[in-house]
């Protein structure tokens, strides 16, 4: 690599440069018209990378060199470390009255039948005992349990839904209609070939119209 200024500034602060330590004096030119390592990426002597490599030119919109550098999760993150989890998505979204309070009376039978009041106060009384890493582990199983049970209560109220909406006559009418119309435009398309339903259901909704 060219030393500068700002190279030998952080060389004064006790820096490394990850890509001398695994191209070994072997030098890459970083810009696409140059000759010389221009750029680089420089860590602390305790924190060393594991894995480092340059892309090569023009793979990005910029003239220089990408630089990709791997770093051990337990040096950056410490020994113990809790990783982070995307949460599942909520599959229930409803604003029937009915719907909503059977998943609420649900997910409070399940939450009473797991003791989850219980391990809070449990953890609560155990706080000054725990180090914090201990407390956040403990933390996030009850957290954990607590998605699981009302994921558990949303998948039981989705089966309660029949039954929340009256019966409309007019909108089944309006259904089947929409559902008839459906299947004539795929007749048409060659991809629906029960006649029979088109038939039968022009009858019952009294469409003339030629199809």
């Amino acid at each position: 690599m060219k030393i500068s200024r700002i190279a030998r500034a952080f060389q004064a602060l006790g820096l490394i440069e990850t890509m001398e330590m695994f191209y070994q004096g072997l030098e890459q030119p970083t810009f696409h018209e140059g000759r010389h390592q221009i750029d680089a990426v420089w860590v602390s002597p305790n924190l060393r990378p594991c894995a480092s490599s340059m892309a090569p030119f023009y793979m990005d919109a910029g003239d220089h060199r990408i630089f990709v550098v791997d770093f051990p999760i337990d040096m950056v993150m410490g020994s113990r470390f809790i990783p982070i989890c995307k949460p599942s998505m909520r599959r229930l979204i409803s604003y029937q009255p009915r719907s909503v309070q059977n998943y609420i009376r649900y997910a409070e039978f399940l939450f009473r039948h797991h003791r989850i009041k219980e391990k809070l106060k449990v953890l609560q009384e155990k706080g000054t005992d725990l180090s914090s890493y201990e407390r956040e582990v403990h933390l996030n199983k009850i957290d954990l349990e607590c998605t699981q049970l009302l994921l558990c209560s949303e998948c039981k109220c989705r089966k309660l839904w029949t039954g929340t909406v009256e019966f409309s006559l007019f909108l089944s009418k309006l259904s089947l209609r929409w559902r008839f119309w459906c299947k004539v435009i795929y007749y048409k398309q060659h991809r629906f070939f029960d006649l029979c339903f088109i038939i039968n259901t022009a009858s019952f909704l009294k469409i003339e119209e030629h199809i």
